[in-house]
């Protein structure tokens, strides 16, 4: 039996079947680790950002207790001139 590269197999001349097997599962990994990384980082990236924002709502919440909407919208301005 003959086999013979598609185009897109064109890049493995020369190559034997198990390296090309061989890098193939390399990229696998690479793809798969660089993955784990990129998750990680993003859940690191959430975890500091919910440090700040979770208790800037909690006090938002307290501060508009009781209040309605209108009135919250009312209250921004002065809020923001008090900061």
């Amino acid at each position: 039996m003959v086999c013979k590269l598609t185009g897109a197999s064109k890049k493995y001349i020369g190559y034997s079947f198990a390296e090309v097997d061989f890098i193939e599962r390399k990229k696998v990994l690479v793809n798969f680790e660089g993955k784990s990384e990129s998750d990680n980082a993003r859940a690191t990236l959430q975890r500091r950002a919910r440090a700040v924002t979770e208790p800037a709502i909690a006090r938002t919440k307290i501060a508009a207790k009781g209040m309605s909407r209108s009135g919250r919208r009312a209250d921004t301005a002065a809020a923001r001139d008090a900061e």
